[in-house]
């Protein structure tokens, strides 16, 4: 951790499999739902209930990844009392085949895959999701920190649904990564792994429901992280370009230069290391053992072999077909 020492996560992993059919929802009613408590049996009964949780938990906020059985949970106004979370939360949909609703009476919002919502854990709320293969995201942030980016209309947010524009899909896209790759991650890369998100999380947040602040200081780290989201997204296109990146974010290209500068890099040398190290993963995989080192490259964004041919040698030392035959050897 001395890399990063002001950053630490705490990870855990809950699975059903493995516990007695009449014990499963008890298991889980009891080591994971603590924010919300089930209003009765899940769909289907206690017999068929499956569930699957993992949680990453840092002191900035936390990430969720639930898999479970269609039901029906509850926030009540008891329960707000009794832990006195302040929470904000982004939620995702990940699952297929069906649709759920959260809300009261008075105020329902219909949840669909592939959309962003916005959760107040400090009131209450009633959830239903009625897809069998239900997967749920949940990113947390404490209260204090959407209120640096909204000010005073962070307590006006339960219910909204993020734009499908803009930077919000960078958002979604990485939750899903995140929850993909968290079971092989190492400790300090899943902490690093959670800040990012959490950054780019909070400039989502700025640039789509607070004041025009899409170039100032609260939203720095996240619009650093949505850049790199986006050149290792679309590091492919040959009209990958500052000019683009920056329309992508909502900021000028000058900013963008800033947020890069800052870090002592530069936009085009980041697009250019992304692109040699995808080739030369490619180059290195037997699985692209058919692929010419033009096709690989094209594939990368390089247009020009020759051009490619110099930068590859002038990177790691070798001309990318030794380091093809050098990897063909090692197999």
């Amino acid at each position: 951790m001395s890399a990063h020492p002001g950053l630490s996560a705490q990870y855990h992993q809950v699975t059903t499999d493995g516990e007695r059919t009449a014990e499963r929802f008890e298991f889980w009613r009891s080591t994971c739902l603590k924010l919300v408590e089930p209003t009765g049996p899940p769909d289907g009964g206690y017999d068929r209930f499956r569930a699957r949780s993992q949680r990453l938990a840092g002191s900035v906020g936390s990430f969720i990844d639930n898999s479970v059985t269609p039901m029906e949970v509850q926030r009540t106004q008891r329960l707000c009392a009794r832990d006195g979370i302040d929470d904000l939360a982004i939620s995702l949909e990940v699952g297929t085949g069906g649709v759920g609703w959260v809300g009261n009476n008075d105020n329902s919002v219909i949840f669909a895959p592939g959309e962003l919502h916005l959760l107040d854990f400090a009131q209450p709320l009633r959830a239903h999701w009625n897809d069998g293969n239900h997967r749920g995201l949940l990113l947390t942030l404490p209260r204090a920190s959407v209120l640096a980016a909204l000010g005073r209309r962070s307590r006006d947010v339960k219910g909204v649904v993020l734009p499908r524009g803009g930077i919000a899909p960078l958002l979604a896209s990485q939750m899903r990564v995140l929850a993909d790759l968290l079971t092989g991650m190492n400790v300090t890369t899943r902490a690093v792994a959670l800040q990012a998100t959490i950054d780019l999380a909070v400039s989502v947040l700025c640039l789509e429901l607070g004041p025009a602040k899409g170039e100032s200081d609260e939203c720095e780290d996240g619009m650093f992280a949505a850049a790199l989201c986006f050149i290792n997204r679309n590091f492919g296109s040959d009209r990958l370009s500052p000019e683009i990146i920056a329309a992508r974010l909502g900021c000028s290209r000058a900013h963008l230069y800033r947020l890069f500068a800052r870090r002592d890099l530069t936009v085009a040398g980041y697009i250019r290391e992304v692109r040699l190290q995808r080739c030369r993963v490619a180059l290195e995989s037997g699985a692209a053992s058919r692929s010419t080192i033009g096709d690989i490259a094209f594939r990368c964004g390089f247009t020009n072999p020759t051009h490619f041919t110099r930068l590859f040698t002038q990177r790691f030392g070798v001309r990318p077909r030794e380091a093809r035959m050098a990897a063909a050897a090692r197999r």
